[in-house]
């Protein structure tokens, strides 16, 4: 399916993948803050209110995942011909072992969430929903840790490799020694 993806684009494939991956990081990082401030804000605030900010955090993180495939894809595109540029091709390869990380997280939090809030036969046991929304705030905390440091390979690609920088100045690899 890449390969067929790669042939229909023209141009710099490489490119595609800071479009489609800004989405998921806004998307991850704004659900989780509203989870943690429903979390924070529960014993102050109606009950109706801090609910829909847990499903509308759900539906964001939700959102975010579907975003972060479409980022895992063109990350998948852009792979080949960034290592042909970049010095240290094992940068790219924990970009994208922590981006799949952060996505399983992410997930994982949202089945638990989605499960918590959206079925109520689940929150008929007040000490299970407080451990479940208990996970889920940490498994999103988690999440948000690693997508931060997903960002910060990301961002050495760009800005110390030169990874899909058109016209950068390369110097020269060190030498492995």
């Amino acid at each position: 399916m890449i390969d067929a993806m790669k042939s229909s684009i023209p141009g710099r494939v490489e490119l595609f993948h800071p479009l489609f991956v800004h989405f998921p990081i806004a998307f991850l990082l704004l659900g989780s803050i509203i989870w943690i401030l429903s979390m924070i804000l529960q014993p102050v605030m109606k009950n109706e209110i801090v609910t829909a900010a847990r499903r509308g955090a759900c539906v964001v993180i939700g959102l975010g995942l579907i975003c972060g495939i479409a980022a895992l894809k063109t990350g998948e595109l852009a792979e080949d011909v960034v290592n042909q540029v970049i010095c240290d091709p094992t940068i790219t390869h924990d970009h994208d072992d922590w981006a799949h990380w952060t996505m399983a997280v992410f997930a994982a939090g949202l089945v638990v969430a989605g499960v918590t809030e959206f079925f109520p036969a689940t929150r008929r046991w007040k000490s299970s929903v407080t451990v479940s929304r208990t996970v889920v705030t940490l498994a999103f905390i988690g999440g948000m840790a690693c997508l931060t440091w997903t960002g910060h390979l990301g961002g050495r690609l760009v800005y110390e490799q030169g990874a899909a920088v058109a016209n950068a100045r390369h110097e020269p690899c060190p030498e492995n020694g």
